[in-house]
């Protein structure tokens, strides 16, 4: 990954609450994601996200994105666990 990408991982990271920036590092270790690819990521499902969301949510879009973000990931790793058990065959 790029320094580019590095930086921008940082940037996010800094405009996070103490709370957001204890689940990014959650994240980040139990799945073994590098921050380059978390910045992109996050990025990414914020855009998508910002163009169906209601204005009247509850929660910050930053919470949002990390929650979406963990819930994707976990059940990506459920599904790769799965597989590597025999199931879904």
């Amino acid at each position: 990954m790029s320094q580019e990408d590095l930086e921008e991982f940082n940037e996010i990271f800094q405009s996070l609450n103490v709370d957001q920036k204890q689940k990014v590092n959650t994240i980040l270790i139990n799945y073994k994601i590098p921050k380059e690819d978390f910045g992109t990521k996050f990025e990414t499902y914020k855009y998508n996200l910002s163009k169906t969301r209601s204005a009247a949510a509850t929660i910050t879009i930053e919470e949002e994105v990390i929650k979406q973000i963990e819930t994707d990931l976990f059940k990506q790793q459920s599904e790769k666990n799965g597989k590597a058990n025999g199931e879904y065959q």
